[in-house]
């Protein structure tokens, strides 16, 4: 049962994945911040889930920079270790962005300030959010095209959905009878609700 819980979250991939939409050939992020649908060569990310997604599609060869995490290594590490650095997710660098010269700009809500310093420099950028297993899956739907990987990334989503199904089918037919909590931070006290993804989590534990 260890290893279902840990299942759930690999799929999960982290928490800060976050959602998207294509509408008219276009990719929307929950902000109305829009760029063209279309493969992009030189993208940046100040998000550490959308680094993992890429190299989960084999996307990674299409990301110039990425934003440091200090003390939180990136899956891959041994990978992302290496990757050049554009400032921090809190304070990403304008001048280090402009130096990678990146057609597009991936941010996460701790940065999503940034975007309007992107804005007046013409950059294209997408702020995503995601809040439950569907979104996710739809973010790396949309990461494919992004990355040129469409038949990769239909090909790991079909995976996910098979593994979550028997996944619930396994909780179904044997339930963990536990309680837990979500819990995020400490000082000050933070936990999610049952609406939330890790609420979605337990949801799936039954």
């Amino acid at each position: 049962m260890k290893r279902v819980i840990t299942l759930i979250f690999t799929i999960l991939i982290s928490n800060l994945v976050y959602a998207l939409k294509i509408e008219n050939d276009f990719i929307i992020d929950s902000r109305g911040n829009k760029i063209e649908k279309k493969e992009y060569k030189k993208v940046l990310i100040l998000d550490p889930a959308a680094v993992e997604a890429f190299y989960l599609i084999g996307g990674e060869n299409n990301i110039v920079a990425i934003a440091d995490t200090a003390k939180n290594p990136i899956w891959p590490q041994e990978k992302t270790k290496d990757l050049p650095k554009a400032g921090t997710i809190m304070k990403p660098s304008v001048e280090q962005v402009l130096m990678y010269g990146p057609d597009l700009v991936i941010l996460n809500t701790m940065s999503e300030s940034f975007g309007e310093s992107l804005k007046a420099r013409k950059l294209n950028f997408i702020i995503n959010e995601a809040n439950s297993f569907e979104q996710i899956l739809n973010n790396l739907e949309i990461y494919g095209v992004i990355t040129g990987k469409e038949e990769n990334t239909d090909r790991l989503i079909d995976s996910y959905n098979l593994k979550l199904k028997m996944i619930k089918e396994k909780i179904a037919e044997k339930p963990l009878n536990i309680k837990g909590g979500f819990l995020f931070s400490t000082s000050p006290m933070m936990v999610f609700s049952p609406n939330s993804l890790p609420g979605q989590i337990f949801d799936t534990l039954g």
